[in-house]
């Protein structure tokens, strides 16, 4: 028998292969270089520079009492240069920047693993509800089919008229049409849970029916939208690229001031001949290099209102994000504490459809019901256990959708769901 797999092994799954949170894993590791990209720049820069050339000088006339010379020499140079920044706003804002960058890619990465739980959650009881769906399509089938050969069998003792038995036929074809699509519509679900995971999956723990159910706590759905407003990760993000926005400018602005260096070098040319002879140099030279920028075409002035249009777009877009946040919580917040009554009231409202059902069908056998009021029946108890199952699904994705908007969410909400599998 294939092994059924749990939620939790196929996040684990999830964890190794999902492609959109390796994605965001890479990127936040290419965000951990900005710091010590920034920080090179304050650090000492010490470069190493060597040569060695091949000339050949023709001379007509005279030089140095020589007439008409001609030599084939090689000229031999290195040379070692130190730079040491003593002042740059550029270099300090960049590194203040780049903070804030790390701390972005940080939110976005640890949003992307609570979205992987919410992707997982959704594609995993979507599948189930494609399974519940296909099995209540063959059982629905296989009731109305032994509902038509009982009418066959009634209508050929003369005991019900020919048009029961149409009917009957009517609803078994309509049910071998719904048991078509609900295979179909499971298939393509699996393949939705493949993309997350990497593999193929054939069999999963389905939910228990000792399932708990509980209210949002605290039962007020402001307080939930001051956490949100405080914790959620996509919100932090975005703040995160406000401050990222705001240092932009000053990393403009800075190309304005400015800098002073420490800069020393030494070299060796040695010159191998030439009209003036053999010769051999050193030089050795250390002092202050201060550079004042003073005009650059304006390209500073409009760089810098550039980065100031940017900023303000991201403000919008923060605000925007805070505005998509609070909706979102609400929205979650009353998920969850309708969905319990939902739950229950559907489970009571299946009960009571299965009670009806059987009432019916001992109609039915007395001749008190005809076939068509069994075939309503049978059709109004499977819908309503199709209600109360995608109601229960509906609960658990409403209850991760509330923590997650809070920045909550976390592995131990994927083992509680888990406890809830048979």
């Amino acid at each position: 028998m294939v092994h059924a797999e749990n939620f939790f092994e196929v996040f684990y799954l999830g964890l190794q292969h999902d492609p959109l949170l390796r994605q965001s894993e890479a990127e936040y590791q290419i965000a951990l270089q900005a710091y010590p990209i920034a920080r090179a720049a304050l650090l000492p820069q010490l470069s190493f520079s060597a040569s060695r050339k091949r000339t050949h000088e023709s001379i007509e006339g005279t030089t140095f009492g020589v007439a008409n010379s001609s030599d084939t020499y090689f000229t031999e140079k290195y040379s070692i240069n130190l730079t040491q920044s003593l002042y740059n706003r550029d270099y300090y804002v960049l590194l203040k920047q780049s903070k804030s960058t790390i701390a972005q890619a940080l939110a976005k990465r640890d949003s992307m693993r609570q979205d992987l739980i919410i992707r997982t959650a959704v594609a995993y009881f979507d599948a189930l509800e494609a399974l519940d769906n296909l099995q209540f399509a063959t059982s629905e089938k296989a009731a109305i089919s032994k509902q038509l050969d009982e009418a066959k069998r009634r209508f050929s003792v003369g005991l019900t008229a020919i048009t029961d038995i149409k009917e009957a036929e009517a609803s078994y074809d309509l049910s071998v049409a719904r048991e078509i699509d609900a295979k179909n519509q499971s298939d393509i679900i699996f393949e939705k849970l493949s993309l997350i995971t990497g593999h193929q999956h054939n069999r999963l723990s389905p939910l228990s029916n000792n399932m708990s159910l509980s209210l949002p706590e605290p039962s007020d759905s402001q307080a939930w939208v001051d956490k949100a407003t405080q914790y959620n990760l996509d919100l932090l993000a975005k703040m995160k690229e406000l401050e990222v926005a705001e240092d932009e400018i000053e990393h403009q602005r800075a190309d304005h001031y400015p800098t002073l260096d420490v800069v020393g070098s030494t070299s060796n040319t040695d010159k191998g001949g030439g009209v003036s002879g053999a010769i051999e140099t050193d030089n050795n030279m250390i002092g202050i290099e201060f550079n004042i920028p003073l005009f650059a075409g304006g390209s500073t002035f409009y760089k810098t209102r550039e980065a100031v249009y940017a900023r303000e777009k991201v403000k919008e877009q923060l605000e925007q994000k805070r505005r998509e946040v609070i909706q979102k919580t609400r929205d979650s917040y009353l998920n969850v504490s309708s969905g319990v009554s939902r739950v229950n009231a559907l489970k009571r409202a299946l009960e009571s459809t299965e009670v009806a059902a059987q009432s019916t069908q001992a109609g039915f056998d007395v001749g008190t019901r005809s076939s068509v009021d069994v075939l309503l029946s049978l059709k109004d108890t499977y819908a309503a256990k199709r209600d109360y199952s995608r109601a229960r699904y509906d609960y658990i994705i409403a209850t991760l959708l509330l923590k997650q908007s809070i920045g909550a969410l976390s592995q131990d909400d994927v083992e509680l769901i888990n406890a809830w599998l048979d």
